[in-house]
């Protein structure tokens, strides 16, 4: 699976994009079959909003990378996103 790391620059969510292309690499956006999108639920939709204006058809795992998350996923360093 080809995937493309993007985060919102926090604190949190780049530590977390760092620890993502450490073990699983990083493709470019346009060559990707899923997206992780590492940040909060803001950051989330303006990932969705590129990939509209690109008109990219790719599915988005949104990561939380801040505090409150509503459609992020709660980041588990337990648990793979694979």
């Amino acid at each position: 699976m080809k995937i493309h790391f993007c985060n919102s620059g926090s604190d949190a969510a780049s530590i977390q994009y760092a620890k993502n292309i450490s073990k699983y690499g990083n493709v470019p956006i346009e060559k990707s079959d899923v997206i992780v999108a590492s940040g909060g639920d803001g950051f989330l939709l303006q990932t969705l909003h590129l990939l509209e204006e690109k008109h990219l058809d790719i599915p988005v795992y949104g990561q939380s990378g801040g505090t409150i998350g509503f459609l992020t996923n709660v980041d588990d360093v337990n648990v793979d996103i694979l």
